[in-house]
């Protein structure tokens, strides 16, 4: 609620935009375990010819996925996985592991693994 006070000083339509930012936001352990229900996946590699699909088994069990960007080859993916919640920021500044899969193998490489944003220094 700091925020609110610090930006009313600013413009008006910002105090507007912060309250429909804070109703978006997690408020609870139960909301957290909807967001996980809902969100969590698994992904398939299907063949284009056959339709036939195989579970892609860096994602066995399921993740929350926020992004996925596939090689030119097809023969990689990397792959933004939402791991750290937060209840000040909304899923977009949550945060991440950033991974690079090898299509069929087990072979994950960490890229990146990046704090929820309201914890990133400024300096």
């Amino acid at each position: 609620m700091c925020h609110i006070m610090l930006v009313s000083f600013i413009h008006q339509q910002l105090i507007y935009d912060i309250h429909i930012f804070l109703s978006d936001l997690l408020k609870n352990e139960y909301d957290e375990a909807k967001l996980k229900h809902f969100l969590t996946t698994e992904l398939l590699c299907v063949d284009t010819t056959s339709l036939d699909g195989k579970l892609v088994e860096q994602s066995k069990g399921g993740c929350l996925i926020r992004s996925l960007t596939s090689s030119p080859s097809g023969e990689f993916v990397m792959a933004q996985i939402a791991t750290k919640f937060s209840y000040a920021v909304p899923i977009s500044k949550f945060g991440k592991d950033v991974q690079l899969w090898k299509l069929g193998s087990n072979d994950v490489v960490e890229v990146a693994s990046l704090p929820v944003d309201d914890e990133v220094p400024l300096a």
